[in-house]
């Protein structure tokens, strides 16, 4: 077995400040040119920790289990609340429930050109998509020997191209093909990284100028893609595609190189977000529940804030009950997650750390 890499607590402050950002870029109460500049490269960010963490397991078929229990029971746990959710207030019928299960899909998405839509399960998706691509990277791995490299590069442009322009499997397995091209760079750069430990002091620093030009370069990518494109993940939808795949990885290291700011001076700040981090997918799959019962919606609808918001409106600050609609949402969020962490079955259900 490849040696396990040593826990970096950066890597948890990763994805617990950018579960927050989700459940931010989630919330259409908040203006879009607010929320864009992080949806550009957050969800591409949770796919790349995932490759750069990968190691090579000591039974294949244990790991699939593991995946399988990890990602696959929560999504149907989360699914089934929702589709019952839809059936007891008459917005679904049996048909679409069963579609919407199957289907896993972010985004209302074509099934192929000629055939019709799976509903969206909203952010349900990502379980599915992880698990696949996976389940996927690591039996290619496993089984191909020196040609490995060449099979994922290849599997994760045909799983782009396919899911972008052709077809939607079920079961998310477009979905984890499709963002098989980030997994894979964050595996790409945990092997680039050790190698780059095995050199010579001199030969190291040469090297780090062309990181550095590199990472200029994407980050003029970033700056374009956040400017000028549009992407969505769960559909394989880039509106640039050079510029925001390149971008998106640019802006990644800055955002790993901030946060690991913020493990070595921030230490409260760094508590609370490693928290998060440990607890990112429940928090996922929480907010996501909680956006199908509209708890906060009905928990704020007691209080009438017509004269709040004109209030706000006129301080200059109209979006001001958009934040306390979030700060509730993180508020919800975070009480969950401390509930089922003291629950150890439930702990174990949902991986938290």
């Amino acid at each position: 077995m490849e040696q396990i890499k040593k826990r970096d607590i950066a890597l948890d402050i990763m994805k617990g400040l950018g579960m927050l950002f989700v459940i931010r870029d989630h919330s259409e109460l908040i203006p879009l040119e607010y929320r864009h500049v992080t949806m550009s490269f957050m969800m591409p960010m949770f796919f790349v920790l995932a490759g750069y963490l990968y190691h090579r397991p000591d039974s294949n078929w244990l790991y699939v289990k593991k995946s399988f229990a990890r990602l696959y029971l929560p999504y149907l746990l989360g699914v089934a609340i929702f589709v019952v959710f839809l059936w007891w207030h008459n917005w679904t019928d049996v048909r679409t429930a069963g579609l919407m299960i199957v289907g896993c899909a972010g985004v209302p998405h074509f099934v192929c050109r000629y055939w019709c839509d799976w509903p969206s399960v909203g952010a349900f998706w990502f379980f599915p998509a992880l698990f696949w691509c996976r389940v996927v990277f690591n039996a290619i791995y496993t089984h191909c020997g020196k040609a490995k490299y060449y099979v994922l590069i290849a599997t994760a442009i045909v799983g782009y191209l396919s899911l972008r322009y052709l077809i939607h499997l079920p079961f998310g397995i477009s979905e984890g093909l499709a963002v098989m091209m980030f997994y894979l760079s964050g595996h790409l750069f945990s092997k680039y990284k050790s190698y780059m430990s095995t050199m010579s002091d001199d030969r190291r620093s040469r090297l780090n100028i062309l990181n550095e030009i590199a990472l200029v370069l994407c980050l003029i990518c970033w700056v374009i893609a956040a400017k000028h494109s549009d992407i969505v993940v769960s559909a394989a939808y880039y509106k640039m595609f050079f510029f925001d795949f390149f971008g998106a990885l640019g802006i990644i290291y800055v955002y790993y190189l901030a946060c690991r700011y913020i493990a070595t001076n921030l230490k409260i700040l760094k508590s609370v977000l490693v928290w998060f981090g440990v607890g990112s997918l429940f928090l996922l799959w929480i907010h996501r529940t909680e956006l199908t019962l509209n708890f906060v919606n009905k928990l704020l609808g007691v209080v009438d804030w017509t004269a709040f918001n004109q209030w706000a409106a006129s301080a200059g600050m109209p979006e001001l009950y958009a934040y306390i609609h979030l700060l509730v949402q993180y508020a919800f969020c975070s009480v969950c997650l401390y509930a089922v962490s003291k629950v150890p079955p439930f702990k174990k259900f949902f991986g938290i750390a």
